[in-house]
């Protein structure tokens, strides 16, 4: 009888472990397809007005956001302090669509863009996608 007790303990730990491995696996497979999924992109504002490129520093605009739809989060322009007042970022932002918007300022503003960002968005030289919002003023 103290036989078969130990085989059987041993039958379950042995299927316990078995079944411990396998998950091990699934874990695995999980994480690369988690990390094929983590790449970012960085996305550069840009204003026209008709056919005209319009300098955003020849703007009232308060800045840009974007809203991510997934996450139902905002997220906020991550211009470097210091760099050239036409050069508009956002980096780092996931796979995804988004709804790029401008603040607008007392007498003009931008009309906002809905944006679907993957590995198929085209970048300009600079590494960047470009996201053209409409420019009006009064």
């Amino acid at each position: 009888m103290l036989h078969k007790k130990l085989v059987f303990v041993f039958a379950l730990v042995f299927a316990f472990i078995s079944c411990e491995n396998e998950n091990d696996d699934q874990l695995t497979e999980d994480v690369s397809v988690t990390s094929k999924a983590a790449q970012t992109f960085d996305v550069q504002m840009m204003l026209k007005s008709g056919d005209e490129i319009v300098p955003i520093s020849t703007t009232g605009l308060g800045g840009f956001f974007a809203y991510d739809y997934a996450n139902e989060q905002y997220r906020y322009e991550d211009t470097p302090q210091g760099s050239d007042p036409d050069f508009a970022v956002f980096e780092g932002l996931s796979e995804g669509t988004y709804s790029f918007e401008a603040y607008d300022g007392h007498f003009d503003g931008a009309s906002g863009k809905i944006v679907t960002i993957d590995e198929n968005s085209i970048e300009n030289e600079n590494g960047y996608i470009v996201v053209t919002l409409e420019y009006w003023s009064e």
